[in-house]
C-alpha cells in the first residue's frame, strides 16, 4: 500500500498504486467533495506521480473560483501546465440526492466516455452514506464501475446513521456490492488537536467484483 498525499490534508492509502497508474494510458480518478478545497494533497500527489492520469473533481457547493484553483488551493507557487491540463472540475455532485445539482455516476461516466474509474475518492461531510447507497442502487446488481473506493466516513454527522444497526446494514450493502475493506484508520486529529472522540474514519476498499488490474489475473502485468 502507498499513502498518497498527507492524511491531515486529504491524503489516502491506495493499494497497488504503480499498477493503477499504469492500468491504461490515462487512468481516471473521480474526487467527490463538499467545500473541501483546502484538503487536496491526494489529488496533487496523483497528478505528480502519474504520467497521464486524469483527475475529475465534483462539488455542487464549490465557490465560483474553485474551478480555477482546484486542487492547488491558494498556493502561490507556479503549477506545471502539464499537470493542470489533466484536471477537470465540475460544479455538480455525483449521486448525492441532497445536493442542489447532481447527476448519476453512470450518466457522468457516459458523458465523459469513461468505461471505468480507477479510483473513486469520497469526502462528503456526512452525505457519503446516501451517496453510496445511490451509486450501488444505480448499478442494478452489476459490478460497480470503479476499482478502489477511498472513503472518509463521518460518524454521527448524518441523521440516518444514528445507531450501530444503521451503520452495520449500510456497511453490509457495500460488502454485498463487492467492496472489500483493506485499510482502516481513525482521524487522530480529532483526538490530538480537537480533544474529542474520533468522529472521522478513513476506509479504503477494493472492488473485488470489478475487472481491473489489481484483481483480474487475465489482465497484462504492469511495472
Amino acid at each position: 500500500m502507498y499513502r498518497v498525499g498527507s492524511l491531515a490534508d486529504g491524503g489516502r492509502w491506495v493499494c497497488g498504486l504503480d499498477r493503477v497508474l499504469h492500468n491504461q494510458p490515462n487512468c481516471v480518478v473521480y474526487s467527490l467533495g463538499h467545500r473541501t478545497l483546502s484538503y487536496c494533497s491526494f489529488e496533487q500527489d496523483i497528478l505528480k506521480r502519474s504520467p497521464g492520469c486524469q483527475v475529475y473533481g465534483f462539488d455542487a457547493n464549490a465557490t465560483e473560483k474553485t474551478p480555477q484553483i482546484w486542487p492547488w488551493g491558494e498556493a502561490d507557487g507556479v503549477v506545471d501546465p502539464k499537470l493542470t491540463s489533466r484536471v477537470h472540475f465540475n460544479q455538480f455532485s455525483v449521486a448525492d440526492l441532497t445536493a442542489e445539482r447532481y447527476r448519476s455516476l453512470h450518466g457522468i461516466m457516459n458523458n465523459f466516455g469513461h468505461g471505468f474509474v480507477d479510483i473513486l475518492k469520497v469526502d462528503l461531510e456526512g452525505a457519503e452514506f446516501a451517496t453510496l447507497v445511490s451509486i450501488i442502487a444505480d448499478a442494478r446488481e452489476k459490478p460497480l464501475p470503479f476499482g478502489q473506493l477511498l472513503l472518509e466516513v463521518h460518524i454521527g454527522w448524518s441523521e440516518e446513521m444514528t445507531t450501530v444497526d444503521h451503520f452495520s446494514k449500510w456497511f453490509a450493502r457495500l460488502e454485498c456490492a463487492g467492496l472489500g475493506p483493506y485499510y482502516f484508520e481513525v482521524s487522530m486529529m480529532d483526538v490530538n488537536t480537537l480533544r474529542v472522540e474520533p468522529a472521522v474514519v478513513y476506509w479504503s476498499f477494493m472492488n473485488i467484483r470489478g475487472r481491473h488490474a489489481l484483481v483480474d489475473d487475465g489482465l497484462p502485468e504492469y511495472p
